[in-house]
């Protein structure tokens, strides 16, 4: 059997798939998904590839074989590989880019020299510079390595070519799992083995919970690490290690998502949206609602059914700051179930949540942009709120909208695209209207809530009448309101340089140029 590999690095121009013969010890583990590490190029240099087809080989070919296989299992699922291959066919980037744009980059490997003393090779033709050159490489740990290896390049590369020195590529995850050290008893250890005071309430403790971290055995007994070593040297206790989440994922739910109350529109909104998840086909719908109206309880709802259903859901939020609102509203109802995806998560955390959502531990996923790429599993529903805002395009390679991903996910998927706005983009509108999405419209606030009063003040006006302060007399009369009932006030400033134009302060005449 021979793999199409996407090399890591290669650049656009001839960026394609490379086949690769699969070694028969590596046959049961070679699949499309999972990272191998490949000769690349005429000097066979190492590098890191994906996996996107295994097929039978033609008639003679004549092709490298893999060196390694990095992951047991498929790091991507089938669908998320043919997102990569819709990614570089619209975006124009590599495959490695798009790859890289799903995967965490805690979950990324790079490849590190190892250097072993060849022990067939005579140390006699060696100089003093070389041997002490030798043994530093061996000796050496991680980042030393690395810096001996840039100082010495050329005579290492000499060793190397001469058979002194063997010269390995292993592949190193950039971040490690968090674990907790843990403790057992042994079921074959020896009763009669004599225990201090401190060491038997140690292992009463570990007893009674089965297992312990060592911390909390040092805790709950007040005894110190070297007395839970003592009896790892015993052969009472056993030590493992359990991965843990750097996240806190372990959240009750504390409300029930049937309490929420839908008004009659709502209602309905729900009930078309539902019957389109019900479909055997992919579908979109936009809804327009003013702010107020209770589009989150519609998604709430939503999301709720899918759980039901053994499905799963992603909800995209435009801005870093709404996601900590959003997700502890989510937290409250659905408890675990719900795992965060965002830039401002460490690269740890993203790499936490994205093995949690692979795992199917978490089925609703809350976040920006890149949450649309998460590896869910039977997608019910994509909810994309406040679909009109610029966030949702990526300015790096890919250069993806966030939106149009989310079509991709559905329709592979059969599931339900759901776009909500007060504010529509114009595209989304304009197919909503003329019948190539869903539309639905709430176009009253929920419990009949009266809409805040909008006035807009003329400051040119203002500076006719004589107040040439950037602020108008309306505006800080009801500062000055505000304030004397104890209330706060919000001033919003625009961003600077959006003015397409200069005016006269007194007069308001813009100023044109002579030569247009």
């Amino acid at each position: 059997m021979i793999a199409g590999v996407a090399a890591e690095n290669a650049l656009y121009s001839f960026d394609k798939l490379f086949y690769y013969d699969i070694p028969e010890a590596l046959s049961e583990k070679v699949s499309a998904g999972a990272r191998v590490v490949v000769p690349f190029g005429k000097g066979s240099k190492k590098r890191v590839g994906l996996v996107f087809k295994v097929r039978e080989p033609e008639a003679g070919m004549k092709l490298k074989p893999i060196s390694a296989v990095i992951d047991d299992e498929p790091i991507v699922s089938e669908e998320l590989l043919n997102l990569c291959r819709w990614l570089k066919e619209n975006t124009f980037c590599t495959y490695f880019d798009a790859f890289r744009s799903i995967l965490p980059s805690g979950l990324a490997y790079t490849l590190k020299n190892r250097f072993e003393r060849n022990k067939n090779a005579s140390e006699d033709e060696l100089s003093d510079d070389e041997k002490t050159l030798v043994k530093a490489l061996e000796t050496a740990g991680k980042s030393e390595l690395e810096t001996l290896y840039a100082e010495n390049k050329a005579k290492v590369n000499a060793l190397v070519k001469r058979g002194v020195l063997v010269q390995s590529e292993i592949p190193e995850r950039k971040v490690g799992d968090e674990v907790n050290v843990m403790v057992r008893v042994r079921g074959d250890f020896d009763e009669s083995v004599k225990l201090t005071p401190k060491q038997k309430a140690a292992v009463e403790f570990v007893r009674a919970n089965d297992s312990a971290s060592i911390k909390e055995v040092c805790y709950s007994c007040a005894a110190t690490a070297s007395v839970v070593n003592r009896l790892i040297e015993k052969g009472v206790f056993e030590r493992f290690e359990n991965v843990v989440f750097r996240l806190n994922s372990d959240v009750s739910a504390e409300e029930n998502p049937d309490d929420i109350t839908l008004s009659p529109k709502q209602q309905s909104v729900f009930d078309g949206i539902s019957a389109m998840m019900t479909g055997e086909k992919p579908g979109c719908a936009l809804l327009r609602g003013i702010t107020g109206s209770g589009k989150t309880s519609v998604f709430i709802k939503l999301i709720d059914r899918a759980l039901k259903e053994g499905k799963s859901a992603i909800m995209l939020v435009p801005e870093i700051s709404l996601t900590p609102q959003m997700v502890g509203k989510f937290q409250r109802l659905f408890g675990k179930e719900v795992a965060i995806l965002h830039s401002s998560l460490s690269v740890g955390e993203r790499a936490d949540e994205y093995r949690r959502i692979k795992s199917g531990a978490a089925k609703i996923v809350i976040g920006t942009r890149s949450a649309v790429f998460a590896p869910v599993k039977n997608l019910a529903i994509i909810v994309v709120d406040e679909e009109g805002e610029g966030t949702y395009k990526s300015e790096n390679s890919p250069r993806y909208h966030a939106r149009d991903v989310a079509k991709q996910r559905c329709f592979a998927q059969n599931s339900v695209l759901l776009l909500a706005s007060a504010t529509p983009s114009l595209e989304s509108y304009y197919f909503a209207k003329t019948g190539r999405y869903a539309l639905f419209e709430l176009d009253e606030r929920f419990n009949n809530a009266v809409l805040p009063e909008v006035e807009i003040v003329d400051m040119q006006k203002e500076r006719e009448n004589g107040n040439m302060s950037s602020f108008s007399v309306s505006l800080c009369e009801n500062i000055e309101y505000n304030l004397s009932r104890g209330e706060q006030s919000i001033l919003l400033l625009n961003r600077r340089g959006y003015r397409t134009g200069v005016r006269c302060a007194l007069c308001g005449k813009p100023m044109e140029c002579p030569n247009c």
